[in-house]
């Protein structure tokens, strides 16, 4: 494995690219939780600042 991929020098991690399109394609994802400005893979997203765990993550399909 590379240690590259397992290093803690920073907390802004994004999900490769090609695992979120195998993901997406199954689940159609509409929220990223945990994004930034300039990353987010999705049309909703919350931002460190605007804090995913503080927020309702219920969408179209009445998650939550």
């Amino acid at each position: 494995m590379n240690k590259a991929l397992m290093s803690s020098n920073k907390d802004d991690w994004c999900t490769p690219q090609d695992l979120f399109n195998k993901l997406n394609a199954e689940f159609h994802f509409d929220l990223d939780a945990a994004a930034s400005d300039i990353n987010t893979k999705c049309p909703r997203y919350f931002t460190k600042e605007t804090d995913g765990l503080q927020n309702s993550w219920g969408g179209a399909y009445g998650f939550l």
